[in-house]
């Protein structure tokens, strides 16, 4: 009973951290997502007058992986992504929150993984100092950008593994 009360109180503040994370990464995935559609849609109003915008490909390609990035906790939070359960389902409770546990602990190594290995490319892109060819701006930021989403998403879904504990020992006692 100890050890539920302990990953129930070690939930609340983290998921009031979740909670805000997701809120700021949203709110600037739509910002982004505003400018990138401005930026396309002048594109596409001033290239007919011999003026298009120099660079828009580029722009709109960063824009495109800050706003996938940074809604990827905020997918998991909600739930809104693709689940198939219709095996799961049928599967005694006791081992469906022990396969849930299972399933979102692996997935948040497996993402933290992709996040470390962001954050090193982020950190030789940044030594070597390469930038986009078009408008010469450094790739590292964006890489940096898409890190965070990534930590964002692990975050959730250790957020989710807790709760699959908390569920797993409840259902226990």
């Amino acid at each position: 009973m100890k050890r539920l009360h302990l990953i129930h109180r070690a939930m609340e503040p983290l998921r009031l951290i979740t909670d805000t994370c997701n809120r700021w990464m949203m709110i600037l995935a739509c910002g982004t997502l505003v400018v990138t559609m401005i930026t396309a849609v002048l594109n596409m109003v001033l290239r007919p007058l011999n003026m298009p915008i120099t660079g828009s490909f580029e722009l709109m390609g960063f824009g495109s992986a800050v706003i996938a990035s940074f809604g990827l906790g905020s997918s998991q939070a909600e739930k809104v992504h693709i689940a198939v359960d219709i095996l799961f389902r049928r599967l005694p409770e006791r081992f469906r929150f022990f396969m849930k546990m299972t399933g979102d602990l692996s997935c948040m190594l497996f993402f933290c993984l992709i996040c470390y290995s962001l954050l090193r490319l982020a950190w030789n892109m940044l030594g070597s100092g390469e930038v986009s060819e078009t408008l010469r701006i450094p790739y590292y930021p964006f890489i940096l950008a898409v890190a965070v989403g990534f930590a964002g998403l692990c975050l959730n879904l250790f957020l989710d593994f807790l709760h699959s504990l908390y569920k797993s020992f409840s259902v226990q006692t």
